[in-house]
């Protein structure tokens, strides 16, 4: 996972807790923030998956090869 990815959800998992102390679950910048952060996870994870995909794709292949 990029180091931009997980500042990004560092910023907005920090700010969400700080917030609910406060806001209530339904507040509707508190779900937007939730909804924005669920995103960015499902991205991060995506791309880890791609990416670990990618190497044993690899791997197979010169497993195939040698």
């Amino acid at each position: 996972m990029s180091n931009n990815f997980k500042r990004k959800i560092l910023i907005r998992k920090k700010l969400l807790n700080f917030l609910l102390v406060f806001l209530s679950p339904r507040n509707k910048f508190i779900l937007f923030l939730s909804q924005d952060l669920d995103k960015l996870i499902t991205k991060s994870q995506r791309k880890a998956y791609n990416r670990y995909l990618k190497k044993k794709s690899m791997n197979l292949y010169l497993n195939k090869v040698a």
